[in-house]
């Protein structure tokens, strides 16, 4: 008499338990069969868009500092964000990028110039702690919500990017005049709304420059940061350090324990119909 063999169908009456499958049942069964795995030189690539991130908010909170206690005059940092822009625009026209609209910037500034009076009084009411510590929480938002190029759901340009003016504003009601205000909501600009896309074309220009600029934003915004706290300075060297090699190292390491495993059972989906 022939061995009855069992076979992988519902319709069909089988002289065996529910739950019984074949010896080789499991020998279809692949592990990580999608699942991608990174490179160390990559992850630490990667990393710098966040290091990059950090770099602006520390120098954004220098130059607020710096602006307090009258060591940078209004004009002076105006005249070198007009710099910073030319360059910027003279760069994306080089490398093929569309240029950024000047009509627009112009309107932008126009605007912050004309409300710079109304911001410099604006939380004046608002104890200076108040608003260091919403301050602190906004700019903590912008660096959660914003675009690292992963694709995470949390990602968002526009709180990001509102996060960041309403701490500039925050910070502004402090200092002693309207044309410090407007020129430093217009860092603010900058530095959150047209450095990132700057960044971006940089990162896919070319890869050298990229870590080239991650680096040269590492030490210029330290340096600039050591006169207002060594501590913070410290800080922010080892923040910089965790982020470009201890993170990436750990995520690389912990790649070991993916075990995605995929066979000829029926899997469950989850349909939103």
């Amino acid at each position: 008499m022939s061995e009855i063999k069992w076979c992988k169908v519902l319709y069909k009456h089988q002289p065996f338990e529910d739950n019984y499958t074949s010896k080789t049942f499991l020998d279809e069964m692949e592990k990580n069969v999608n699942t991608k795995i990174y490179d160390l030189p990559r992850i630490i690539f990667e990393s710098g868009v966040v290091s990059q991130q950090l770099s602006s908010i520390c120098l954004f909170v220098s130059v607020f500092w710096y602006l307090e206690v009258k060591i940078l005059s209004p004009i002076n940092l105006l005249f070198a964000l007009l710099l910073c822009f030319c360059i910027g625009v003279s760069f994306r026209k080089v490398i093929g990028k569309k240029g950024i609209g000047v009509s627009s910037c112009f309107i932008v500034s126009s605007f912050v110039f004309a409300i710079s009076p109304i911001l410099k009084t604006l939380t004046k009411s608002i104890s200076t702690d108040t608003i260091y510590a919403m301050t602190t929480c906004m700019l903590l938002a912008n660096m959660l919500f914003q675009d690292y190029g992963a694709g995470a759901a949390i990602v968002s340009k526009v709180i990001s990017l509102n996060t960041s003016i309403f701490a500039a504003v925050c910070l502004g009601s402090r200092l002693s005049s309207s044309l410090q205000v407007y020129a430093f909501v217009m860092l603010a600009v900058e530095v959150f709304a047209l450095f990132p896309e700057l960044r971006k074309d940089i990162k896919c220009w070319c890869r050298g420059a990229d870590i080239f600029l991650t680096e040269i934003m590492a030490i210029f915004t330290t340096l600039l940061l050591a006169p207002v706290s060594r501590i913070a300075a410290c800080g922010l060297v080892l923040a910089h350090f965790m982020i470009t090699f201890f993170f990436p190292i750990w995520m690389y390491r912990l790649q070991r324990y993916k075990n995605n495993i995929h066979g000829p059972w029926d899997e469950a989906r989850i349909s939103n119909g």
